[in-house]
């Protein structure tokens, strides 16, 4: 039988259009978010077993902020200690 692999996703990134992406965390362990960008401009996030990174994201875009691209990549920082204004 297949492992269960939770899946959380705000925003479309499709929808959105986005033209950049990060990914923090570790694909082969299942546990990692993506955080897709359009115009340096956080879009939406998907997220695999990474519970803080998405909920971090959710807020942030409800919030009208974002995360820029380059300090997202460091997974050694929260997410949430990276938010700015949009």
């Amino acid at each position: 039988m297949a492992r269960s692999r939770p899946l959380a996703d705000f925003g479309t990134p499709q929808a959105a259009g986005y033209d950049d992406h990060v990914v923090r965390g570790d694909p082969p362990c299942e546990r990692f978010a993506v955080l897709y960008y359009r115009g340096g401009s956080l879009r939406a996030v998907g997220a695999v077993n990474s519970v803080a990174d998405y909920l971090s994201v959710r807020k942030t875009l409800a919030r009208g902020a974002t995360i820029p691209p380059e300090r997202a990549a460091d997974p050694g920082t929260p997410l949430k200690c990276l938010v700015v204004p949009a």
